[in-house]
């Protein structure tokens, strides 16, 4: 009897561990989680972007991207404006099917750090095929800067917590 239990035990415990897989559930918290009182929106941070430049806060938004091989940054967009998180000290990553979900993320805002590749188009520069569909991503299905000339802003955003809503 005693036997039959330990072996119920460990076939619970392994089940366990293999019904987890990359898909996410809302509320699912990454790294540190979020603990700060006050929320701030993506354009919200981006609008105040100078003031914000080196502040820990808390940010809400919806994820544009992912990094498909690893999960090991996201996107936010509003815009012509794009946040990259990435996850401090690779602690943690994000699940690969969270591109469209809302996501709240706690850390340090930083500078931008330029014009995104894709507005070498404007340059005159010819535009790969794919830089043009990520670029459509980023501009919601539209026309991105590939297409249209236009410049992008990235800004960095460095994550030591994560949850996805």
């Amino acid at each position: 009897m005693r036997n039959l239990l330990l072996v119920l035990a460990l076939g619970a415990f392994f089940m366990s561990g293999c019904s987890q897989s990359d898909e996410m559930t809302n509320g699912q918290s990454f790294g540190n989680g979020v603990s700060l009182a006050k929320t701030m929106t993506v354009p919200e941070v981006l609008n105040q972007a100078q003031a914000m430049k080196g502040q820990t806060l808390r940010m809400q938004g919806t994820v544009a991207n992912v990094c498909p091989d690893e999960g090991c940054r996201i996107e936010m967009i509003d815009g012509d404006r794009i946040i990259t998180v990435r996850f401090k000290d690779d602690a943690f990553r994000a699940p690969k099917d969270v591109a469209g979900k809302t996501v709240e993320v706690e850390g340090v805002f930083l500078a931008n750090s330029g014009d995104i590749k894709c507005a070498d188009a404007a340059e005159g520069k010819t535009c790969p095929e794919e830089a043009k569909l990520k670029d459509k991503v980023f501009a919601g299905g539209e026309a991105g800067c590939c297409e249209a000339n236009a410049k992008r802003i990235n800004y960095n955003f460095i994550a030591s917590g994560m949850v996805v809503l």
